[in-house]
């Protein structure tokens, strides 16, 4: 949809070289990390992304970014749902069916927090998938004016202070 309507945006995501071109931008809105949680106190370790390539089992859902980006990465351990919220996931690294779940950190720190389970997933140290920033994706067709008004209007946010708070609610 947002390719081909007018006035359309997404909110929010990476702004990669692929899509530079098919979208317009405003942004940033926030780092955008891409790491593995696992269980709370699990002896599984790995330091590299590679190494987590001998893990057990890594749980992704069928066609969520993470799960096409360790696809194309040359992952065979993933453990993938057929469907549903990535947020099963969660459930099911806390309870011992997957061994490590990748996903960006604050979308991980967020979903754990709202499900009432941050103290039971922690972040793998030291281990990125991929490292970038969010945007918002506007249709190419969208009027440049509309654009700056955004851009604008974040940027005040930002100088106000406003998103610095909001991230600062996501850290551990």
């Amino acid at each position: 949809m947002l390719a081909k309507k007018k006035n359309t945006a997404l909110f929010s995501t990476a702004r990669t070289p692929a899509r530079e071109d098919k979208y317009k931008w405003v942004g940033p809105l926030a780092k955008l990390e891409m790491v593995f949680f696992k269980k709370t106190g699990s002896p599984v370790g790995f330091t590299s992304v590679d190494g987590a390539k001998k893990i057990g089992k890594v749980g992704v859902t069928k066609n969520v970014a993470t799960h096409e980006m360790l696809v194309n990465m040359g992952f065979k351990n993933l453990d993938v749902l057929q469907s549903g919220s990535d947020d099963k996931n969660i459930r099911r690294l806390t309870k011992g069916r997957i061994d490590a779940w990748p996903t960006a950190y604050y979308a991980g720190i967020y979903s754990a927090k709202k499900m009432g389970l941050l103290d039971k997933i922690q972040v793998v140290p030291n281990v990125s998938l991929m490292s970038g920033f969010l945007y918002i994706a506007f249709n190419k067709d969208t009027d440049s004016k509309i654009i700056h008004q955004w851009q604008l209007a974040l940027d005040q946010l930002k100088a106000k202070g406003v998103i610095g708070k909001i991230l600062k609610k996501y850290d551990r």
